[in-house]
């Protein structure tokens, strides 16, 4: 039973002051329509192509670079110490250079100053990248208390990646413990925390229109405690033919059991790996 008194009214005076710190992606859009703190877990999904690690890297680059964050990224598509490849592409994504002649290191004179430039920027020391076979939700934890002390976004690329061994054999599903660990994390350790998902692409031939339909592409989203869900979507993809040419739809989804469904629009440069306010 709870008494609401005075001393209660004074317990949830407290709780909402100690909010964690609001943190802005950079995209005026977004951070219009999503409120995300420090505490919070943002999980996005995709189905392959769609830009889904070069949206992180943008939101990776707006925070560090653009707001002096400190970022943790932890990416699980390639083999442990190959930490160069995602910051190579970072540094092309700030210095807005195509990424085909920054893999084959023909980039021009003005674009080669750009790069440069953009390199010294990341080398400022406010993201750690990381690139591992798989991870557990506490040796994240671990490294936040050490190496990463200080941090306040932490970028897993993907929940797929995570180590799920310690939560098999007690009844629960395991990647659902997970989720639920990453919320813990980000309260207990105050950092904000986007992790992405990796959508099949077994829908893609069950229906005309391929956005999502969350409670079936995204169940995560409702039973891992996550406190936003959105789902990155470029109908281009599909239909060379679309007016949505260069157009990415982030759709958000946040609340239950009755969610709050609102769709960003950005502007994506397939080119660059870049993407903008829509404006």
């Amino acid at each position: 039973m709870m008494r609401l008194d005075a001393e209660q009214a004074e317990v949830l005076r407290e709780t909402v002051r100690i909010r964690g710190e609001q943190i802005q992606t950079g995209f005026a859009e977004l951070d219009k329509e999503v409120t995300f703190r420090k505490g919070d877990v943002m999980m996005i999904g995709a189905r392959p192509k769609m830009g889904l690690t070069s949206l992180c890297l943008n939101i990776a680059g707006r925070l560090a670079f653009g707001q002096n964050k400190k970022v943790a990224y932890f990416w699980f598509d390639r083999l442990p110490g190959r930490e160069d490849i995602l910051a190579e592409r970072l540094t092309g994504i700030a210095a807005a250079v195509p990424q085909k002649m920054v893999r084959l290191h023909e980039l021009r004179p003005y674009e080669l100053e750009r790069f440069d430039e953009a390199a010294g920027k990341i080398c400022n020391g406010n993201i750690a990248i990381e690139t591992c076979g798989s991870v557990t939700v506490a040796e994240i934890e671990r490294r936040l208390d050490s190496d990463l002390k200080g941090t306040d976004v932490v970028i897993i690329d993907s929940f797929q990646g995570l180590d799920l061994t310690p939560y098999e054999g007690n009844g629960l599903s395991p990647a659902r413990c997970a989720g639920y660990g990453l919320k813990d994390l980000a309260k207990k350790k105050d950092v904000a925390i986007i992790v992405t998902y990796k959508v099949g692409k077994t829908v893609e031939t069950s229906r005309a229109d391929h956005r999502p339909i969350m409670a079936l592409d995204m169940r995560i989203a409702n039973e891992y405690g996550v406190d936003i869900a959105g789902f990155l979507y470029r109908d281009e993809f599909y239909d060379f033919r679309t007016c949505e040419q260069g157009v990415a739809e982030l759709i958000i989804e946040k609340g239950t059991p009755l969610p709050i469904r609102t769709t960003v629009k950005l502007r994506f440069d397939r080119e660059t790996l870049r993407f903008y306010d829509i404006e």
